[in-house]
Parts: C-alpha cells; sequence; structure tokens
C-alpha cells in the first residue's frame, strides 16, 4: 500500500464527473484540505475494524466491498462500492464505530480525507450533510438487499444479485467479468464454499456463467437476472439491462412474470405467466392485471395498486399470505406475489412475480 498528498486543485481534477464536484468550490478545497491518495491492492483491508480513529475516504478507482465477520471467520457482504463512493469507519453522528470492515476487491485508488475535520463539515456545512446523506440513503438500500437475502432469497438468487453487482459498471458489450473466488462469493453471500460452488455448477451447466482461477464471468447477463426475486433486480444494478432488455430478463424467470404499467395495463408476460394463467400472451397484453384477481378483489386491488405506485418499497417474493390469483377458467389458486417498481424506456413498470403455492 503507497500514499501520496495531493494539493486539493489537483484533487479536484480527479474527482471530476463525480457527486463530490457538485459542492461549491470553497467548500470542496476545504473538504479536500491534507487529503492523500492511497493505493491498496486486491483482497487488502482498506479500513479493518481494528482501525481505533476515525477514518474516511472516497473512492476513486477499483471496487471495494463492506462486510459483517463473526467470530468464527464468516462474513456477509453488505455493500459493494465503486467510483465516488465515501467510505468511513466511524459513524458520522454518535462517534462509535461501526462492526463493519471495507477491503479491496480489486486493486483501489482511495482519497483518503482528514476525517475528523470532515465530520466537522458533516455538521456545520449543509452542501456536505446533503451529500452525505444522499451516500447514506444508496448505503441503506444495499443494506435492505442484503436483509430481503437473508430472509427470502434462495442462494442462486444471493449468487446472482452478487455477480451482477461486481460487475455493474462495465460498459454495454463488454465482458462482465467478476474478480471472485467461490471462497469468497460464498463469502459474501454467507454461505459455506460448497453450497455456493452448486449453485455456480447449476448456473454453469445452464451455460449462464464460466468460472476461472481467480475470477467468474457472466456469459448470459438476462439469464442470470432471471435469477433473481422481485426485490433484488434494481439491487443488483441492472436498472440499464432491465431497460434495454426487459423483456429477456421477463422470459428467462424461473417464476411467473407480469410486468404492469402505472395505468395497470398489463405489458409483458413471460411464457411461465401464460401456463400458470392459462392466457395466451398476445390475450392479456393491454388488459388490466385485474382480469387475473377472483372477482371478489378486483375493485380493492385497484386501490393497492395506488398505494403502492404511491409508496414503492419492494415486496419480497413470500412475504404475505393469503392472497389469490384466478385463471382463464376461473378457477383460484393461493399465490405468493413479489413486487418492485423499474424503469423503463417505457417509464415505470411494476414486475409482479408469482408462485403458485397449489403446485407446489
Amino acid at each position: 500500500m503507497s500514499s501520496t498528498t495531493l494539493a486539493a486543485r489537483d484533487v479536484a481534477t480527479i474527482l471530476a464527473d463525480t457527486f463530490w464536484m457538485e459542492l461549491p468550490d470553497s467548500i470542496l478545497e476545504r473538504l479536500l484540505q491534507g487529503a492523500r491518495r492511497r493505493h491498496v491492492g486486491a483482497r487488502s483491508p482498506i479500513f479493518g475494524l481494528g482501525d481505533p480513529e476515525p477514518r474516511a475516504g472516497i473512492l476513486l478507482e477499483g471496487t471495494a466491498r463492506a462486510f459483517l465477520a463473526a467470530a468464527d471467520g464468516r462474513q456477509l457482504t453488505v455493500r459493494y462500492a465503486r467510483r465516488g463512493a465515501l467510505l468511513t469507519r466511524r459513524s458520522y453522528l454518535l462517534g462509535g464505530h461501526s462492526p463493519v470492515a471495507i477491503h479491496a476487491v480489486t486493486e483501489v485508488e482511495l482519497l483518503e480525507l482528514d476525517a475528523r475535520p470532515f465530520l466537522r463539515m458533516v455538521e456545520t456545512e449543509a452542501p456536505v450533510a446533503r451529500a452525505v446523506l444522499a451516500e447514506l440513503s444508496r448505503r441503506l438500500e444495499d443494506v435492505y438487499a442484503t436483509v430481503a437475502d437473508s430472509a427470502f432469497g434462495t442462494v442462486r438468487e444471493k449468487v446472482a444479485r452478487h455477480l451482477l453487482a461486481l460487475t455493474a459498471d462495465g460498459a454495454p458489450g463488454e465482458r462482465r467479468i467478476a474478480p471472485i473466488t467461490q471462497q469468497e462469493l460464498a463469502d459474501g453471500v454467507g454461505t459455506m464454499r460448497e453450497v455456493a460452488a452448486r449453485a455456480l455448477r447449476e448456473l454453469r451447466r445452464e451455460g449462464i456463467v464460466a468460472t476461472t482461477q481467480g475470477a467468474i464471468e457472466i456469459i448470459d447477463v438476462a439469464r442470470l437476472a432471471g435469477s433473481l426475486g422481485a426485490w433484488q433486480i434494481a439491487a443488483a444494478g441492472l436498472e440499464r439491462e432491465t431497460r434495454q432488455d426487459v423483456q429477456a430478463i421477463i422470459e428467462a424467470s424461473p417464476n411467473a412474470i407480469v410486468a404492469v404499467g402505472t395505468a395497470g395495463e398489463i405489458s409483458f408476460v413471460n411464457a411461465l405467466a401464460e401456463s400458470t394463467f392459462g392466457w395466451a400472451r398476445q390475450e392479456l397484453i393491454g388488459r388490466q392485471v385485474e382480469m387475473l384477481l377472483p372477482d371478489a378483489f378486483r375493485e380493492s386491488h385497484v386501490e393497492h395498486r395506488a398505494a403502492f405506485l404511491a409508496d414503492p418499497v419492494a415486496r419480497p417474493l413470500y412475504l404475505r399470505a393469503g392472497l389469490c390469483a384466478q385463471r382463464r377458467d376461473g378457477t383460484e389458486f393461493p399465490a405468493f406475489v413479489g413486487l418492485s417498481l423499474i424503469d423503463t424506456r417505457r417509464g415505470a413498470m411494476v414486475i409482479a412475480t408469482v408462485v403458485d403455492r397449489s403446485a407446489g
């Protein structure tokens, strides 16, 4: 690991195209006083659990991960960070230690800030506080996704989300290679190596990923995305792929998927949705989603749709019991339904994942 002290004007150039450049010049100059650039090797600690002092830095290049570590050595990754992300070792306002270690996944360039003045600026300068609040919000979304993974996700879903998150910053058309070993992947998803390896073998057999020493390549992004539950699509950094290829992702899902516009019209369905509900997709496109519900629930469902759009918090599959759906022949079946809101080229769209409980 090496470090170099840089002048504020030089660092400002380095921070170009990050949200930090939205700060007023006078505040940015003060923020960067005493900053130094550090190089950290792949798989090396950036900030460790044993650091006695507050630490803060802005990621300039590479990928880092923040993780919890148990006494027996098990780990659980709660966040992957890339260029512009704020990395810290202490809580901002309470001053306490966070139980999270931060390590480099790839080689990393970090702009380490003078932490104590930085923390004082968070308390006294509104633009800095807003920037930090936005970063904390992104961090909280990552934690929510990790909690949902642990509570509701299968190993395959966890593996898929981590691989997609690790490769989300590639340009369109580039090979998507996650620089991670099978053991590191197992640590990231909080499971045993043998369990993660079993999920990878299934994905290899299906032609979705390829594994080499120290890396895992995603061969078919859409089909891997189809492994995700409804709440995981945005968390995996799939907004770009979803906008470009939503139909491929829907079709690849192992569950019935119905994509619904904000006015309640059905926009896409996959083959499993056709077989689950007994309708051909051309008969469904453009019609109201309430046609897939029993008559007794249709009127109230319009209100439920409006409530979800007003507060579109992703709803994991298997979270709610007592839901019912209706097939074309009028028969009803108990269902689990997961919901998430995504942005597409056609505008906002609700993705509903449906599992027929009577089938299993």
